[in-house]
């Protein structure tokens, strides 16, 4: 996932990237299957919420390089700069994405709750950037 930070002082104004490892935490009644929720279903979901953002730019949607990676092209031109973009109303720092993440997360898993009658909840969503930078997000 690539992005910038426009109103950074330093190098990460630049369009660069990183390769996230994002962590999950829930809390909830242990059901009589031993699990307070099967991973399977988390992973599905968080699959289902980071697919958009994979192998994109994700950008500031007041950023002025959105312009630029989405500008249309005639047909039969090949864009130079033919990117996906993936926009937010903040800049993609890894605390704003932290609470985009735990936001669209916690939508889905509580409609799966809902449905299944499961006393469960999402606590928190960790973006790690690097080897030591992460932010998290709770609730």
């Amino acid at each position: 996932m690539g992005h910038r930070l426009p109103d950074h002082k330093g190098k990460c104004k630049n369009l660069h990237g990183h390769n996230y490892q994002i962590s999950i935490t829930i809390e909830g009644e242990i059901q009589p299957d031993g699990m307070i929720l099967d991973f399977a279903y988390l992973k599905a979901y968080l699959s289902e919420v980071l697919r958009p953002m994979d192998h994109a730019m994700v950008l500031w949607d007041q950023d002025p390089w959105v312009r630029v990676l989405t500008t249309d092209y005639p047909p039969g031109v090949d864009a130079p700069h033919a990117t996906l973009v993936y926009l937010l109303p903040t800049h993609p720092s890894a605390e704003n994405l932290a609470a985009h993440l735990f936001n669209r997360m916690n939508e889905k898993l509580n409609q799966h709750m809902a449905l299944q009658h499961l006393k469960a909840h999402l606590v928190k969503v960790r973006v790690q950037e690097t080897e030591d930078s992460y932010a998290e997000c709770s609730a």
